[in-house]
């Protein structure tokens, strides 16, 4: 099942700065997904094991994805928003 979570944008993004970003944890792990270096961005949501999510963003954004590892350890990965861009083909 893919979930469509429009993210709450306010209206310093317009429409053709942002983009159709796809993501899927392919983890066993509970994750927290983050939008922060974009102060006029809030977004944030949890993903459970297997779950994808389609959302926008602007093009310059960085997805901060959040995990915890089986000793309690939380990691962190950053990836670029264009890089998660869903493209058509």
């Amino acid at each position: 099942m893919v979930n469509l979570a429009k993210s709450p944008i306010n209206s310093s993004f317009q429409d053709s700065e942002l983009l159709l970003c796809y993501y899927a944890n392919q983890t066993q792990q509970l994750q927290v997904i983050k939008i922060t270096d974009k102060p006029d961005l809030n977004f944030e949501r949890v993903i459970f094991p297997g779950q994808r999510l389609l959302f926008q963003a602007p093009s310059t954004a960085q997805l901060q994805v959040y995990s915890q590892t089986a000793i309690a350890t939380l990691t962190q990965e950053s990836i670029p928003c264009q890089d998660l861009q869903v493209k058509a083909d």
